[in-house]
């Protein structure tokens, strides 16, 4: 980040780049592009450049200063590269070899280790800024899920959540631990938005290297969805561009079917995919029941 606040973006995908401090570069964590440095930005040509954003290393850092005498270790992509990485890293963690073990999401669930006491989120609510009707449900569980590796043992654990939208029902819920009040208000805004499990869903992405192309493709099939959907059709949204609206160079539109029956959904898809030609240098994704929407 810089002065007039523009950050580093990859020019193949519509996402920005991380820096990495053991390699000193920005990477891509969707096409795999590695840059160096800036040595200003290309905006304003100021020189004045941070780094911003929360990541693994840069918790690190910062754990290392506050806790000098204290073992860390780190567990995300960069640490597991190679054969055996990651059950070498949590076997020590097992053993008492490391102290502090800092991690991405890899670590929230599915471990057990009676020595935990402690257990910290940090930016807990990241996923409420996801474009995704689950968003808060998977906000709830992720909260859950970590809050579980504490305590396991005869030593009463302890949990501590940053996060920047307190008030959202997802962190209040997960906070109590209140299970029942949190899907009682998530199933009635799903009823009233009409959303699984009331629905079902088909997420329709289109891709092509010409932006022109796959929005006039994607228009296209969208229009022929709406004009022939039966009545158990709820709807048919989009297209518009993607979550992320170019990954590798394709830029990407999306089309979402809600249906109260998915077997009809299916057959308008199949017979309107039939009336298109579509271009060899066209991609089409067509995701049913789809667990991401970006």
């Amino acid at each position: 980040m810089n002065a007039c606040l523009t950050f580093a973006q990859c020019t193949n995908c519509s996402v920005a780049m991380v820096y990495h401090t053991t390699h000193e570069a920005l990477k891509c964590h969707y096409c795999g592009k590695i840059e160096g440095l800036p040595k200003k930005c290309p905006k304003c040509n100021s020189v004045n450049i941070r780094h911003f954003g929360i990541g693994t290393q840069k918790i690190e850092t910062v754990t290392q200063i506050l806790f000098p005498e204290a073992r860390i270790a780190r567990l995300d992509r960069d640490t597991t590269t190679t054969k055996d990485a990651h059950q070498t890293i949590l076997k020590k963690f097992e053993n008492g070899e490391i102290d502090i073990l800092i991690g991405t999401q890899m670590i929230a669930k599915g471990l057990d280790f009676p020595n935990v006491t402690l257990v910290g989120i940090v930016a807990a609510d990241t996923a409420l800024n996801i474009p995704d009707f689950r968003a808060g449900e998977k906000t709830f569980q992720l909260i859950t899920q970590v809050a579980g590796r504490s305590g396991r043992g005869s030593i009463q654990g302890e949990v501590v959540a940053q996060a920047y939208s307190l008030e959202h029902t997802s962190i209040q819920m997960a906070q109590k631990h209140d299970f029942v009040s949190f899907y009682n208000d998530e199933i009635k805004n799903r009823e009233e938005l009409r959303y699984p499990p009331f629905s079902s869903l088909i997420n329709i992405i289109i891709a092509n290297l010409d932006n022109d192309e796959a929005k006039k493709y994607a228009l296209s099939l969208s229009r022929l969805l709406k004009d022939n959907k039966t009545d158990k059709i709820i709807g048919v949204l989009g297209p518009i561009p993607a979550g992320i609206p170019k990954i590798q160079n394709y830029h990407r539109y999306q089309i979402l079917i809600k249906s109260f029956d998915l077997d009809e959904a299916r057959d308008l898809l199949h017979k309107s995919m039939k009336q298109i030609k579509i271009s060899h240098n066209t991609r089409v994704g067509i995701d049913i029941e789809p667990l991401n929407l970006m």
